[in-house]
């Protein structure tokens, strides 16, 4: 298979590829292309802007200095630009020409502004307290434990919950504009975010494209659809390998610059991580920092300046890392062969090794954020725990009922998806279970941390 880019950037919508008719208004001073009006699309989003109250590292954070998931998303957006900037020139010798250069970079930029959007309150800790929730609910609720023992694809989707396929179904279906498509993107754009290729029945540790669920069941067809568009097939956009990198470059520097503000560890801290690799790196950071009068300023406003700048020369490095390793593998990726990890074979993979262990030993298991991630657990479960009782009971017409307002206080867009999938006659019992709990899981999914811990409080004190 040899992947070519004139279909990886194929301008065809969701809606037009599910064989509906498709006209967008678009006056005639509007110069941007499909996959520009996509990062217009994706700005004004409301899950977009949930990320500014969805921690990056520290949930709930009161220092607004410190990073959200939304300050992590833009920045990664900005990364992915610069990447395909740095591969400009290479682009144009590969045969693609100026208008497709604009294309992938405003694929690219929509991707990284939109890869975190389906991770739910709490991150990862929060998508593992979904799991978990299920793996608990099976032993004790007769319609679950029946999902589970004759449905394994759907019953896998939540045994394996994660952030990126619950990203997918946002776009292509959640977040409605006028109808059930979600935004409507470009098959080019959703491609691109489809991160990892299998679903939860063809996880594969040993494959890092399939090590991780890459969409649910429920959005089967539509990436079905999405890979014939575009003729990715069963592997990976090639814009996909960018975007892990952004995403892995900035978390793994400016998490450390975060922890700095917060007065977790100071420069010394990350100094001495880093010359373990590389000891001429702090040096560099130190004398440019020593150019500029420190005097009537704290230890901690100089310790600050100099992570800021090692973030800098520490992204500037992975940035070149990732253009050349995307050039060496180019063919490799361009025929869907590869399976690493630009960053991590890139010749500064020791520097993000080293920034890991640091943030690994000092920041992740930080007291403060563990016990702001068990909050967070506390209440998604309980939370989930509670819509379950009012979705799965069927006494949704008597006002008074718990199941009633329980019902209605789920957003009105993640109910329309959920009744518009239940009118299918055929649905077995274990099919409208699924589309249950994800009726559940699409609404705790699309709240921000202190929303969650808010709504939990509040139902709690009404029972």
């Amino acid at each position: 298979m040899k992947l070519n880019w004139s279909t990886l950037l194929s301008a065809k919508r969701v809606k037009e590829l599910s064989g509906q008719s498709h006209t967008t208004a678009k006056p005639g001073t509007d110069t941007r292309s499909e996959h520009e009006r996509d990062y217009g699309r994706a700005v004004f989003c409301t899950p977009v802007r949930r990320l500014q109250d969805k921690a990056q590292v520290f949930p709930r954070e009161p220092n607004d200095s410190v990073r959200t998931r939304l300050t992590h998303s833009l920045e990664v957006s900005t990364l992915c630009r610069s990447l395909v900037a740095g591969l400009r020139e290479f682009l144009h010798q590969n045969g693609v020409a100026e208008d497709g250069v604009r294309s992938i970079e405003a694929i690219a930029a929509t991707s990284g502004l939109l890869h975190d959007i389906g991770n739910p309150p709490f991150g990862h800790a929060g998508e593992r307290a979904i799991a978990e929730w299920y793996l608990a609910k099976k032993k004790d609720d007769a319609a679950i434990d029946l999902l589970s023992k004759n449905d394994t694809p759907r019953s896998s989707d939540f045994e394996n919950f994660d952030g990126n396929p619950q990203t997918v179904r946002l776009v292509t279906r959640l977040q409605l504009l006028a109808d059930h498509y979600g935004l409507n993107l470009c098959a080019g754009t959703v491609a691109a975010l489809i991160k990892y290729t299998a679903c939860s029945t063809e996880i594969d540790s040993n494959i890092h494209a399939r090590s991780k669920i890459g969409y649910f069941q429920s959005e089967r067809n539509i990436v079905d659809l999405v890979r014939d568009a575009t003729g990715i097939g069963a592997s990976r956009h090639p814009l996909v390998f960018l975007v892990e990198a952004a995403d892995d470059m900035v978390y793994s520097t400016v998490d450390i610059e975060d922890a700095v503000k917060k007065g977790l560890f100071d420069w010394s801290v990350v100094k001495a991580k880093i010359s373990e690799v590389d000891d001429s790196l702090p040096a560099d950071v130190e004398a440019y920092i020593g150019q500029f009068n420190w005097t009537g300023l704290s230890r901690s406003a100089r310790d600050e300046a100099l992570v800021q700048f090692l973030r800098t020369k520490l992204i500037y490095l992975h940035v070149e890392a990732v253009v050349t390793v995307f050039r060496d593998r180019y063919e490799e990726i361009m025929r869907g062969e590869y399976d690493g990890e630009l960053l991590c074979e890139g010749r500064s993979s020791q520097l993000l090794d080293a920034c890991g262990k640091l943030a690994k030993e000092n920041i992740y298991s930080n007291r403060e954020v563990m016990l702001a991630e068990l909050e967070g657990r506390a209440a998604i479960q309980g939370l989930l725990d509670d819509l379950w009782d009012g979705v799965s009971n069927n006494q949704r017409t008597d006002r008074k009922s718990f199941s009633y307002k329980i019902y209605h206080a789920i957003s009105s867009n993640y109910r329309s998806v959920f009744e518009k999938a239940v009118t299918d006659p055929t649905l077995s019992p274990e099919q409208r279970t699924y589309h249950q709990l994800q009726l559940v899981t699409d609404y705790v999914c699309g709240m921000t941390d202190s929303y969650v811990i808010e709504m939990f409080r509040k139902l709690r004190a009404g029972r």
